[in-house]
């Protein structure tokens, strides 16, 4: 059986199959276990069972070959996850009551090496998160308060509206003040309850944002995405182009106060989205762009996600 296999990595993600090999950060991670000799095993957050004190999933057992872009399921089982070394949760939002119930049921693994920490996904919710950073966020409101929407939108004139919970640029729209506004915010509100809303930073149109992985805290790359033509989000699901850049002296700044951040939050890889020197958002659930760097720097990323996620396997085994 391949459970016997001495060392395996089980991947909590969405369907494999709408999994891109050109821009997945997953199967990159995959393809660098897999040849370091890990089982690869992956499974949909909706088949977790827990019962009997223990926490199981249906899913299937893969091989992969990454060069030829194409995944072959080797077999089809119900696996104790404490059996396990890593567990790594890479689902997408929308973060809902169902990802919620995940983070509490994946939390119950004792002796499996969890990434990210469910209890840190819950608490670092992606969006919400930027408020520990006021000196370096744009101007935002959170508010469900159709007024207040439309008063701050007025001031500004151009705003950015988000939902809470969803991704990669999903019911993001830019919002401009004009008669129709109050009936528009009176809909948005009416289906998503609060929402954020961050003054228009212009300098997107030429720019674009730079996306910043971490790695435990400390910058593992950071990429510059921009937008199609036509369009104001830079998201490469929404068709954004990844270029190489470099961190100015204050977004380096802002680098070392959200990896203090992370770090004290134990959050192992995540990703935050910086425009015109100002934090947009942190994304700790499954943040994108490592393939972006490798393809623009020839950096390993994948190599040194496993070489960390090795060191601290050694170091639980260690302790235990």
């Amino acid at each position: 059986m391949i459970m016997e296999q001495n060392k395996s990595v089980a991947f909590l993600i969405d369907p494999i199959e709408n999994l891109d090999f050109t821009s997945d950060s997953t199967l990159l991670i995959a393809n660098e276990f897999q040849i370091r000799g890990y089982s690869l095993f992956y499974f949909l957050p909706q088949n977790l069972i827990f019962e009997k004190n223990q926490l199981y999933a249906n899913g299937k057992y893969i091989q992969m070959d990454y060069e030829g872009q194409n995944i072959t399921e080797l077999s089809s089982e119900k696996v104790l996850l404490e059996n396990f070394d890593i567990v790594f949760i890479r689902q997408i939002p929308p973060f809902n009551q169902q990802y919620l119930t995940t983070t509490y049921l994946i939390e119950t693994l004792k002796s499996t090496l969890i990434l990210n920490d469910p209890r840190s996904i819950r608490d670092v919710t992606e969006k919400l998160s930027i408020l520990n950073f006021e000196n370096y966020i744009p101007a935002t409101m959170v508010s469900s308060n159709t007024n207040e929407i439309k008063n701050f939108i007025e001031k500004h004139n151009v705003a950015i509206l988000k939902p809470l919970y969803d991704c990669a640029g999903q019911g993001v729209i830019k919002i401009e003040y004009n008669q129709n506004t109050e009936k528009s915010i009176e809909d948005i509100v009416e289906e998503q309850g609060y929402v954020m809303l961050q003054e228009y930073l212009p300098n997107i149109r030429d720019f674009g944002d730079k996306r910043v992985m971490f790695l435990y805290g400390e910058v593992l790359g950071v990429i510059n995405r921009k937008a199609k033509q036509g369009e104001f989000r830079v998201n490469m699901i929404v068709g954004g182009k990844s270029y190489k850049t470099s961190l100015t002296q204050k977004e380096q700044k802002l680098c070392n106060e959200v990896g203090k951040f992370l770090k004290e939050k134990n959050l192992f890889l995540v990703g935050i989205d910086i425009i015109d020197e100002k934090l947009i958002e942190i994304n700790v659930t499954s943040p994108t762009g490592l393939v972006a760097i490798k393809n623009l720097y020839g950096t390993d990323v994948g190599k040194i996600i496993v070489d960390k996620i090795e060191t601290k396997l050694k170091s639980c085994y260690s302790a235990s």
